[in-house]
């Protein structure tokens, strides 16, 4: 869901402030970083590829985005975590960990109500 979240961001440049806006106007989409590889959740699938290979390395900076739930791989690692088992495998935690909480691709109470009707 977060990279379909992501192009849909992309596709309405319109919708951010004058400074984000112009970035897109002039070529530079912010969305587009290099060396930026976009995953889903943290419980499966080749995010859990991604982590590992990248965990362990002090020249990574790994992004959460949206919300972790408490007792989650992924809040964990938010949290703190100095080591994680991935695969079987102790991985050491020294890539930089940052969140951007402001992004959610989760529906809100009235949305799931809405869908449920």
């Amino acid at each position: 869901m977060v990279i379909s979240a992501t192009e849909l961001f992309e596709r309405h440049p319109e919708c951010y402030e004058p400074q984000v806006a112009r970035l897109f106007h002039e070529g530079r989409d912010p969305f587009h970083v290099p060396g930026l590889h976009c995953s889903g959740m943290c419980t499966s699938g080749r995010v859990r590829h991604h982590l590992k290979h990248n965990l362990w390395r002090d020249d990574s900076t790994v992004i959460f985005v949206g919300f972790a739930a408490n007792s989650t791989f992924a809040r964990k690692i938010i949290d703190g975590a100095k080591e994680v088992t991935i695969f079987g495998e102790q991985i050491l935690v020294r890539a930089r960990i940052l969140t951007i909480n402001g992004f959610s691709t989760h529906a809100d109470q009235a949305e799931l109500l809405a869908w449920h009707r």
